[in-house]
């Protein structure tokens, strides 16, 4: 899901800077704004890549104490309904 958003900011990011590419004429600001849109496609997509491995490992952390707890319920409601 992830990278499915980073497409999307890439796809989204083209596309403003090819429109505002075709309304500015001066060239500094023309070059400001590829480099601008150049950066926040570059930090973007190494944010999310950095946050995609770091969730892959940690992920027993983060969910191991909700599955033991989940499990401990579970086992807690059927000795309830067992129980006389």
């Amino acid at each position: 899901m992830a990278w499915f958003d980073v497409a999307l900011l890439w796809a989204v990011v083209l596309f403003v800077l090819v429109v505002v590419l075709g309304i500015v004429q001066q060239p500094l600001i023309r070059l400001v704004l590829i480099a601008s849109s150049v950066l926040l496609i570059v930090f973007n997509t190494a944010a999310v890549f950095a946050l995609t491995k770091q969730l892959r490992q940690d992920k027993a952390l983060i969910y191991g104490e909700d599955i033991q707890h989940l499990d401990a319920n579970r086992i807690a409601r059927r000795l309830r309904w067992k129980a006389p």
